[in-house]
């Protein structure tokens, strides 16, 4: 298998098709479900990249990365359930400063047809407060 990922994500049934899609293309997925167990597993081996549903129960995914930043410069990538707008209210910044990306289904729907046609533009990945 090619890396090993850390998937934080209380959904459970969520969880379970993200976790598919990563073994699928060949990546080994540890599963966390709450951002306390996320940041155990976090702290006890290595990964190549944290996968971090930003509202969890007892620790949200921001909390976690900014833990786990103390140790440890492993790249994050953050799920949320938020609607669009409220995404780019959130204290993490919005995409009009390159600094948050977010998707509605609308907005993703056919991105798999059309991949040249991606309505992200590049942005310089952002980092948890140290």
């Amino acid at each position: 298998m090619a890396g090993h990922i850390l998937l934080a994500e209380d959904d459970k049934a969520l969880s379970a098709l993200m976790q598919d899609f990563f073994r699928a293309a060949g990546v080994a997925v540890t599963p966390a479900y709450d951002g306390e167990q996320a940041l155990v597993l976090a702290q006890a081996q290595p990964f190549d990249l944290l996968v971090l549903d930003v509202m969890m129960p007892h620790l949200n995914g921001l909390e976690v990365c900014e833990a786990v930043r103390q140790e440890s410069d492993v790249p994050v990538i953050f799920v949320t359930a938020l609607g669009q707008e409220r995404a780019q209210r959130a204290p993490w910044g919005s995409p009009d400063r390159g600094q948050s990306r977010t998707a509605s289904r609308s907005s993703t729907r056919g991105s798999a047809r059309r991949p040249s046609r991606s309505p992200w533009r590049r942005a310089e990945p952002q980092r948890c407060r140290r």
